[in-house]
């Protein structure tokens, strides 16, 4: 059974490739709109988020300890407020 090199049967898929192009890049597209539309939907009602968010002041609370540098860059001073720390 001899071959025949010189003739070839090649399928002519470059329409099917060209739509399959296209569709990648809709849905990329789309997936990308989607993520970034996600955060900006919520499924909770005001009144429920309002009870989760906190408070913040501008006033910090004291710390439980003061640390201070020594003479030296190896010589640090750690002094505690509370026995429990």
């Amino acid at each position: 059974m001899a071959i025949d090199m010189n003739k070839k049967k090649l399928l002519k898929l470059d329409g099917f490739i060209k739509i399959l192009k296209l569709i990648s890049v809709g849905v990329e597209a789309f997936a990308i709109a989607g993520i970034a539309i996600y955060p900006l939907i919520s499924n909770k009602p005001v009144d429920e988020v309002k009870e989760k968010t906190e408070e913040t002041t501008s006033v910090l609370p004291p710390a439980n300890y003061t640390m201070i540098m020594g003479k030296q860059d190896n010589e640090v001073v750690i002094k505690f407020y509370k026995q429990a720390s």
